[in-house]
């Protein structure tokens, strides 16, 4: 990301990611209320048809380690690890690593697809993280 990690790693809490997750990314917190980022939120996610329940297990914004759990019933059970770091005073890295598991034999197929998606969704994520940053225009 071309952005100081102060303002990128913020936007990998759940609530902040509104800004730049798509028009899909709406979640609606169960904890905390009001809805912000926080360690331990809980929140859901719709998935098409289903609605995933999603826990937040480490938001250090200090060290940049971002991590959710998220289960969608009887489908998928998944783990989000983030890693955000500095590359330099202007620049930020960020890594992002999926587990998901099938809950389902029959779906193994379907979490296979979505970890080739997951691959090649970088380029996607960073020009939508750069478009939430831009100055909004009045």
């Amino acid at each position: 990301m071309k952005a100081p990690y102060e303002i990128v790693v913020p936007l990998f809490g759940a609530y902040e990611e509104r800004c730049w997750g798509g028009e899909d990314w709406k979640p609606e917190f169960f904890y905390p209320t009001p809805a912000c980022d926080k360690q331990g939120e809980v929140f859901t996610q719709a998935h098409g048809n289903s609605r995933s329940i999603w826990v937040n297990t480490a938001l250090d914004l200090e060290s940049g380690h971002i991590q959710y759990v998220y289960v969608v019933p009887d489908s998928i059970a998944a783990l989000i690890d983030i890693h955000v770091k500095r590359a330099d005073s202007a620049n930020t890295s960020v890594k992002v690593v999926y587990q998901q598991t099938a809950l389902k034999p029959e779906l193994n197929a379907h979490v296979s697809e979505a970890a080739r998606r997951h691959r090649e969704m970088g380029p996607h994520w960073a020009r939508a993280l750069e478009e939430c940053l831009k100055p909004k225009k009045s």
